[in-house]
């Protein structure tokens, strides 16, 4: 009888065991996959992904995330007119040149179609508009200020 009461207790016990580890194997799961989307939002807001054959003549699609800082459809063009007139402002297809870019106001996206130096200079101007924004009074003022000290 002594020997059903240990093996009943050491059952139990392995099996409150394996569903501790459980739990602690899911909450780590858990983590990792919140840390990896955390990570990907971010690092889609921050810029552009680099290509592994990088080229100053090859034209590059991107979309960048700038919901965060153009709210409403009017924000949005007021952002794309000060890309045109501020990043790489001679290559827009609009003055004549080659590279395209194109928004999204429901999703809060601009699309742009570009060599690799225009992207880093559009990355330049978004990085430069948001630390403009933290501090300015209304969109317009970020704006003048972003594009004034770019």
């Amino acid at each position: 009888m002594a020997s059903e009461q240990t093996s009943i207790r050491t059952r139990h016990a392995f099996s409150r065991f394996s569903i501790k580890m459980l739990l602690v194997a899911v909450l780590i799961a858990a983590g990792t996959f919140a840390g990896y989307r955390r990570g990907f939002d971010v690092g889609r807001q921050q810029g552009p992904i680099v290509p592994t054959d990088i080229s100053d003549s090859k034209i590059y699609s991107r979309d960048y995330d700038v919901s965060d800082i153009a709210t409403t459809d009017a924000e949005l063009e007021t952002l794309v007119d000060a890309i045109y007139r501020t990043a790489e402002p001679d290559d827009w297809a609009i003055n004549g040149g080659y590279a395209e870019l194109n928004h999204d106001a429901d999703e809060g996206l601009l699309n742009v179609s570009h060599v690799w130096p225009g992207h880093i200079a559009v990355v330049k101007f978004l990085q430069t508009f948001r630390e403009f924004a933290q501090y300015s009074n209304s969109f317009d003022e970020a704006i003048e200020n972003a594009c004034g000290n770019y």
